[in-house]
């Protein structure tokens, strides 16, 4: 320890506190910036970054001195580093201040001077005792809001920043931009997901943060993000929210809700991923004739997929309503989320982004019908895309019918008799029964279909 000073917590320093040594770990960091004095026409920089010593205690630390020596610093020292501050000086806070760092729990910021103070690396034993604060949340659970909330309030939003609590859903390519002014900067963007929405794109325009979540992993990695910046993203026509001086990434923090995120994250990406390993068998290979009660009792006997032939009567089917067009990925066969182009399947090789008019993305037909006997109802079966192309033609042409069209090709089915063949797709946990219908048949006398028709 350096001689001739007091090492003291950040819970015991006021202003005025003088020859001090204070330790913590660095949670964030900034770029040095150069800034021109108006008495001195001097150029002088300024290095910036906050550090806690205990759950409770946070505070911004700013480093003055040549431009070299701000910049030695930014690059010798890392988040999740143990510091000595070394003869700083205790400054009341200025509102002015907090609009450009991370909000701090304390009255105070800390100034080093190049000439009068130092920063050092803590030593390595007793840096330990520090480390479990880089997985302690800086905001409380009850501030963090939903991504749902902010896709709702859309353009309301803009400009103002939030907390929030999300996992990791995919980790795009780092960029390299030139500004308009020639200067180039790094840009990572990632994907990040909650319970309410799965879909927030997160921009990081920092090179050691574009490394730190490189190292980031999809359904695995939680974050707490305090003061993320919130603007509206014109060429996706959705929120998105940015990294900025003020935010604090906390990576798998160590709460409850974390926790419970994660494992919601998990069973739901992975869920996602697996529904498109759906196994379509040739049609001449469904054979076997069951009820609707049958088949719910099967899908309840064995996890695996099964398929069938049910005779009954289409129930349900409304194709003269909203518009039954989704866009899917041609990549890997799953659904896009039309309003951002976002492919919704964390292994999709897309990288989640495309453009409107690319080969990746198809149009398909998504109709969903109810199958009744006289055992019961199959409700929201999937009418498959190669079914619905037999039945409702190609998707321009369906695209191109009239309300009245489509109201009379529906009564061409519904109460109907019909032979229908059926995939019911793996069981997944968690997972609502998906029943695939990949053909459908109403030609032919009633004779054909009821003489076939099981009891149980």
């Amino acid at each position: 320890m350096n001689t001739g000073v007091t090492r003291l917590k950040l819970n015991s320093i006021f202003p005025g506190t003088t020859n001090i040594l204070v330790v913590g770990i660095i949670i964030a960091k900034q770029n040095p910036k150069v800034i021109i004095s108006n008495k001195e026409n001097k150029e002088k920089s300024v290095f910036s970054f906050t550090i806690r010593d205990s759950p409770e205690d946070v505070v911004n630390i700013s480093v003055w001195g040549s431009n070299d020596y701000t910049r030695r610093l930014y690059n010798d020292f890392k988040i999740g580093d143990v510091v000595d501050l070394v003869n700083s000086k205790v400054t009341y806070k200025m509102d002015v201040k907090d609009k450009y760092m991370p909000k701090s729990s304390s009255s105070f910021y800390l100034t080093l001077n190049e000439n009068s103070s130092q920063i050092l690396q803590h030593d390595v034993k007793d840096s330990m005792k520090y480390k479990h604060l880089l997985r302690i949340p800086t905001c409380p659970q009850h501030i963090y809001i939903n991504i749902e909330d902010i896709h709702f309030s859309g353009k309301n939003m803009c400009g103002k920043y939030c907390c929030l609590l999300v996992a990791v859903r995919c980790v795009k390519s780092t960029k390299l931009i030139k500004t308009k002014a020639g200067k180039e900067v790094f840009l990572k963007e990632i994907i990040v997901m909650d319970k309410t929405h799965p879909t927030l794109a997160v921009r990081i325009w920092d090179k050691e943060l574009s490394e730190r979540a490189a190292q980031w992993i999809p359904k695995k990695t939680i974050l707490a993000f305090s003061n993320l910046y919130l603007e509206w993203n014109i060429f996706k026509r959705s929120m998105t929210a940015v990294v900025s001086n003020r935010t604090i990434i906390t990576e798998n923090p160590i709460t409850k809700e974390a926790n419970d995120l994660k494992v919601y994250a998990n069973l739901h990406l992975t869920g996602l991923s697996t529904k498109i390993n759906i196994n379509i068998p040739n049609l001449s290979t469904i054979t076997e004739i069951m009820t609707c009660k049958r088949i719910l009792i099967k899908s309840n006997e064995i996890s695996s997929q099964f398929t069938a032939i049910l005779y009954g009567l289409v129930s349900k089917f409304n194709i003269d309503g909203l518009s039954p067009l989704v866009l899917t990925n041609n990549l890997c066969g799953m659904n896009v989320e039309s309003s951002y182009l976002m492919c919704l399947n964390p292994d999709c090789s897309s990288n989640f982004e495309m453009e409107i008019e690319s080969y990746e993305l198809e149009s398909i037909i998504n109709i969903r019908l109810s199958i009744t006997d006289s055992t019961g109802t199959l409700e929201n079966c999937i009418l498959h895309h190669q079914a619905a192309n037999k039945i409702l033609k190609e998707v321009n042409y369906f695209q191109n019918m009239s309300f009245n069209q489509r109201t009379e090709l529906k009564w061409k089915y519904l109460f109907t008799n019909c032979m229908i063949k059926l995939v019911v797709t793996e069981a997944h946990l968690n997972e609502k029964l998906t029943i695939l219908i990949v053909d459908i048949e109403n030609e032919g006398p009633i004779s054909k279909f009821i003489s076939r028709v099981p009891i149980y």
